[in-house]
């Protein structure tokens, strides 16, 4: 059925929701199907990112060839270097075999924003030294192309998206929210992102959820959620 998609809808990637529920390997031989279909319809570096919410070392072993922690490069330098030719016994699985491209929505990054601009937040492992996370990203990921061979970072950074609140409903929202772009944007390597309504200042601020800070972002303000009681307060 995706490939049908792939050929019928020019699609150029697919995003795995809750893609740590997925077995490695299974998803490794998932990814590397929709490849190998997007190659037969002219596609040669189809994206496959997903939910990752979960420890980092649990992470990494979705990301590309998979590392445990023992397959860490401490050596910076090596890891930036690294291409598909790059000894085997540092990663998991054989190169073509990357589940995931990246995280569709980087939650350390996000956890890390939060606490960098004055919040709180149960995300964010690496702290809010932006130089020592990436440090620790391209040491511990596998970030080289499953199509390339090369070093090709494509973890998706952004400040928002559907399961967290929006910055301009907060007090100095909006330039809280501007000055994380110049991280996500201009300072970390991998691809920007940004949620639809961030153009333009969408402030709604509504609770769908006990589990997140603030609670989860609805597309337009409405109490349907609450009239026809899928959500109450204190459930998840």
């Amino acid at each position: 059925m995706s490939c049908i998609q792939i050929a019928m809808f020019d699609i150029d990637g697919f995003r795995m929701d809750k893609g740590l529920q997925t077995t490695p390997d299974a998803l490794a031989e998932f990814s590397a199907w929709q490849r190998q279909c997007a190659r037969d319809h002219g596609k040669n570096n189809f994206l496959m990112v997903g939910e990752i919410v979960g420890d980092p070392k649990l992470a990494s072993v979705y990301v590309g060839r998979g590392r445990e922690p023992n397959m860490m490069e401490p050596n910076v330098t090596k890891a930036l270097m690294a291409t598909d030719l790059t000894n085997s016994s540092s990663y998991i699985r054989d190169f073509g075999k990357g589940a995931l491209d990246g995280a569709a929505f980087h939650y350390d990054i996000y956890g890390s924003m939060t606490r960098f601009l004055g919040l709180d937040s149960p995300w964010g492992a690496y702290g809010v030294d932006w130089v020592e996370q990436w440090t620790k990203l391209v040491s511990n990921n596998d970030m080289v192309n499953s199509e390339t061979g090369v070093l090709d970072p494509r973890h998706m950074f952004g400040m928002t998206g559907q399961d967290v609140f929006r910055w301009p409903a907060l007090a100095n929202g909006t330039q809280r929210q501007l000055l994380g772009f110049f991280v996500t944007m201009l300072e970390l390597p991998g691809i920007p992102m940004v949620f639809f309504g961030e153009e333009q200042e969408s402030y709604i601020l509504e609770n769908h959820a006990n589990d997140y800070v603030f609670g989860r972002t609805p597309m337009a303000s409405q109490r349907a959620w609450q009239l026809h009681g899928c959500y109450h307060l204190g459930e998840t």
